[in-house]
């Protein structure tokens, strides 16, 4: 990956997993598989933050990016928030989870309504 300065660097290096042959309980094998998806969730769930980073800076500008990653992640956390509730009302609705996993899919089309 480059960064702004035009320099390469390596986001994850092969040493950056050293702790898990170190795990007091032998490594992952011995691990449950929730245990292994939370090891890498956590390395690459994170990866989209640089890129927004970059695009908050380029496009509003570097004295307001506190603000805007503020404004971001309230967001993020309030889309959550009624994903959640409303997913339990469609369950509650109809006792099943197909509306559930085909509301995300009609209200990804809401913004191309909005803004055309």
């Amino acid at each position: 990956m480059i960064d702004a300065r035009g320099s390469s660097r390596t986001i994850i290096r092969p040493s950056s997993l050293s702790f898990v042959n170190r795990y007091p309980t032998g490594g992952l094998k011995h691990q449950n598989p929730a245990c292994i998806r939370a090891v890498i969730f956590g390395l690459v769930d994170y990866s989209t933050i640089p890129v927004t980073a970059s695009l908050v800076a380029t496009h509003i500008g570097r004295g307001v990016m506190g603000l805007a990653f503020g404004l971001i992640s309230a967001g993020h956390q309030v889309g959550a928030a009624l994903g959640t509730y409303f997913g339990g009302v469609l369950y509650d609705l109809y006792a099943q989870y197909e509306w559930v996993w085909w509301s995300p899919c009609g209200s990804r089309c809401l913004p191309e309504f909005w803004c055309s």
